[in-house]
């Protein structure tokens, strides 16, 4: 690991083809993996500091003390569970990408190795987690939604459900809420990072990253209305 490997972390944002270049041919992980995991836990506690405050504030609207103490204690044990876990689940997270996305990539070239996969994913990963950091930024000034368990809510402020929150219907609606511009920034970077660590042609390197890319939106989309659906059912049966 190479102290250039931690800038590699940010200059692949201004300059994706130059830095994969540079990158390619120790396909590094481990330095992504730290600055990610440090941004993942700050952002997971601050999160959990903002859902503790919705928390406290809609007890005192509702005047339930006994309800804002056990809002608080569940908080406060998902959150330590959440803050220690944030750097497992992150590079298990890029892992399961790395290895959907690896699939038609070695279809694609036989150059395609995991571990270069996986650095492209990592190294792609910077948007998706400023993108947290803006919705956490919006969520701490406007408060975050109450879902119908009265659970605190981190809506996207960047997805297309904010800029069209009219859209009628379960899969639409959570479709545009995980359709970001971060998300499709992320993207971009996986076909140039592609493109540049296994040698193939970008349009190439598109056809392998996008249907895995849209599969995953699909799926995150899917798990969000599994979720809805089962916590009305819970509230209504």
């Amino acid at each position: 690991m190479k102290r250039e490997d931690f800038g590699a972390t940010w200059a692949v944002l201004p300059h994706p083809r130059d830095t994969f270049r540079q990158l390619r041919a120790r396909k590094p992980v481990l330095a992504p993996w730290i600055v990610g995991s440090l941004l993942a836990v700050g952002l997971t506690a601050l999160t959990l500091s903002v859902s503790q405050r919705a928390a406290v504030h809609l007890a005192a609207e509702l005047d339930a003390p006994e309800l804002a103490q056990e809002m608080q204690q569940g908080l406060r044990r998902l959150g330590w569970v959440s803050v220690a876990g944030a750097p497992a689940g992150l590079i298990a997270r890029w892992a399961l990408v790395a290895l959907v996305l690896w699939a038609p990539a070695s279809l694609a070239t036989a150059r395609a190795g995991y571990r270069g996969v996986l650095s492209v994913v990592a190294y792609s990963a910077m948007p998706g987690l400023f993108g947290k950091a803006v919705d956490l930024g919006v969520a701490w000034t406007q408060g975050p939604e109450l879902g119908p368990d009265l659970v605190p809510v981190m809506s996207s402020a960047t997805s297309l459900g904010a800029f069209f929150p009219a859209v009628q219907g379960a899969w639409p609606a959570a479709l545009l809420d995980h359709l970001t511009v971060f998300g499709i920034w992320g993207l971009v970077l996986w076909i140039l990072g592609l493109s540049t660590t296994l040698e193939i042609s970008g349009k190439r390197a598109a056809w392998v990253a996008v249907p895995v890319w849209t599969l995953l939106l699909v799926l995150a989309a899917a798990m969000d209305v599994v979720g809805r659906s089962m916590t009305a059912g819970s509230l209504t049966g």
